[in-house]
């Protein structure tokens, strides 16, 4: 499949992303500019083994993205959890316990081994 199927004529419009864009054509800029945290090699290895195959940069790009958005929202989450329990104003540490909640809020579900118990 060629880039130019993906992108259809008319000007489709996303929501708008924390960059600001609001069409598919800046998406596809700032997806071209973009340098994610994630590693190009580290999403092509995790596409690979759920099946999918490609090498279209913009594609690795735009997962790599959505990876680190969902990590992002996790760790906010569980924050959130942690300030909820939190009764002094110390230093802030996350736990398995907060960790678990957020998780648990997108369908993952998180738990010690039994032998930490």
């Amino acid at each position: 499949m060629d880039r130019q199927s993906l992108v259809p004529n008319q000007k489709s419009t996303v929501q708008s992303t924390s960059s600001g864009c609001t069409n598919i054509e800046d998406l596809v800029k700032v997806l071209e500019t973009t340098s994610p945290t994630i590693p190009s090699a580290v999403v092509q290895h995790f596409i690979n083994t759920a099946g999918l195959s490609t090498s279209d940069p913009q594609i690795l790009n735009l997962i790599s993205l959505a990876s680190e958005k969902f990590i992002a929202d996790i760790a906010s989450e569980a924050m959130e959890h942690y300030k909820m329990k939190a009764s002094s104003k110390g230093n802030a540490l996350l736990t398995l316990t907060e960790l678990s909640a957020a998780l648990k809020e997108h369908g993952i579900n998180a738990k010690k081994p039994p032998y930490f118990h």
